[in-house]
Formats: structure tokens, sequence, C-alpha cells
């Protein structure tokens, strides 16, 4: 193996990235090269001036941060042409028109719906009516007052032959 990935190896160990199954080859390795020795003596001394000189916060600090990325809260007006106020003012008075056509469309469309349901409710109570008359009627009975034959009966009568 050579002194570059044995110093990869020994990097990846310092950053905890080295796979536990490869730190006995890595110590191995070292023990054989002088030269690998030193690189993770360094590193390790390094690693432990950093942590020595670790130092907390300072709240100063933060707040001080805090303050300088404040935002001014006043609006800044730039110089508006002619033109631009009047496209403004064009591109606000035709979605106004817009806005107001749109209206009269849709009440007129919710006008027309209403009749459309009330022309609709007649239409089932005529078909009502309809059904009802032509399931329900009977055939027209005919009663003649003539009779053709008529046989007359009377009781108690005598006769001679």
């Amino acid at each position: 193996m050579t002194d570059d990935e044995i110093n990869k190896m020994v990097e990846l160990y310092f950053d905890g990235e080295l796979d536990k199954n490869s730190e006995p080859v890595l110590f191995a390795f070292l023990s054989d090269n002088i030269e690998a020795r030193e690189y993770f003596k360094k590193l390790n001394f390094l690693r432990t001036i950093v942590a020595e000189s670790i130092e907390s916060f300072p709240i100063e600090l933060e707040e001080n941060i805090l303050n300088s990325t404040k935002v001014d809260n006043r609006k800044t007006y730039k110089y508006t042409n002619f033109r631009s106020r009047m496209s403004n003012f064009v591109s606000i008075a035709v979605a106004a028109i817009l806005l107001i056509v749109c209206s009269l469309l849709f009440l007129e469309v919710k006008d027309y719906k209403s009749k459309i349901a009330s022309i609709t409710e007649q239409l089932k109570e005529q078909k009502e009516t309809i059904n009802v008359i032509l399931n329900y009627s009977l055939p027209a009975i005919v009663i003649n007052p003539e009779v053709e034959h008529e046989v007359i009966v009377r009781a108690n009568a005598r006769r001679k032959i």
C-alpha cells in the first residue's frame, strides 16, 4: 500500500469515517511505516490542540451579528417616469374592467341556470301528468238506451186460447 493511501486512511480515521474493519489494517501499516506513524502523530497533535483551543461562543457576538443584519423599515421610492405610471394605470383599469365583465357574465349565467331549473321542473310535472292520464284512464263505456228486442213479461196474465 502506498503512503498516500495510508495517509488517506489516517485522515478518515480522525474524521471518524473509517470502517471498523479497516482500523486493524491501518494500525498494522502504521507499525511498519515510520513516515505514516509520524503523520498520524502530527494529526493527533493537531486534533488535541484544536480541542483545547475551543472557546465558548460569546453572546455579545451573536447580538452584534443579529443587530447588524436588521433591515431598514423605511420604504424607498424610486423615480418613475410617465410611461411606467401610465402602464400601471392602464393595467389596473383593464383588470377592473375584466372583473366587472366577469361579474356580469356570472350573474347572467346564474339567471339562465335558474330559468333552466324552473323549466325542468315544469317538464317533470307535465310528464307525470301525461303518465297518469295514459296509465290510469279507463275505457269509455257506451250506454245504448234503445233496446232491439223488447221482452215484456206480465204477471198474472190470463189468456184465452
